[in-house]
């Protein structure tokens, strides 16, 4: 990718690819999403590829983070709308899904004060806070997630914490997305798919 791709607010990226899918770069969609996707190759199946992954290298990084945009005011008051965290999402359709240590994904939530307007028409000073969003992470083959993950909730605000994000990992090959050629067949590791969770200091 470019060193860095970024949207407006609520903006979208997709990145689409029947070989393997690289950030080096930073892409940035504030409170919007980012869609990494390896396709299945159909007819132009080219078998096991050892290398062949969804990848964001040490230096790369995903930020959807919630975003704070201002109103202006001829009042004077400190107005806007303020956004959660959005969503990221890393699909196989064939290969792994790798982040390198010093790679970042988030989609934090986020906090900024604002004045809202209050039923009686006047104007309250308040603390607003937005939810994290969600990360998926799907494969058939492997995920190794080694860099760091952000989805802390805004912090908390006048009406208390915000929402913590999700994480979603699915490594299967039940999805028909998974199926290869007869021929391919042999090419592919059938042995059974394993998660394991290594904590601080072990392994």
């Amino acid at each position: 990718t470019d060193p860095c791709l970024s949207t407006s607010n609520c903006g979208a990226i997709a990145l689409t690819g029947l070989g393997s899918v690289e950030v080096d770069g930073a892409l940035n969609a504030p409170g919007g999403s980012a869609t990494l996707h390896i396709v299945a190759p159909g007819n132009y199946d080219a078998a096991f590829l050892p290398n062949q992954a969804i990848h964001l290298s040490s230096s790369g990084s995903i930020d959807v983070s919630g975003a704070m945009v201002s109103i202006p005011s001829t009042a004077g008051l400190n107005l806007g709308a303020i956004y959660a965290g959005g969503s990221v999402s890393l699909l196989t359709d064939r290969g792994a899904v790798v982040t390198d240590s010093g790679s970042r994904i988030s989609v934090a939530g986020t906090n900024a004060p604002l004045d809202a307007q209050q039923p009686d028409g006047s104007y309250r000073s308040v603390v607003a806070s937005t939810a994290a969003g969600s990360i998926t992470a799907q494969s058939g083959q492997s995920i190794s997630l080694l860099g760091d993950i952000d989805g802390f909730g805004g912090a908390p605000g006048s009406l208390g914490n915000a929402a913590a994000g999700t994480l979603n990992l699915a490594l299967a090959r039940n999805d028909s997305n998974y199926g290869w050629a007869p021929s391919a067949s042999p090419t592919f590791n059938n042995a059974p798919l394993t998660v394991q969770i290594v904590g601080p200091g072990v392994g």
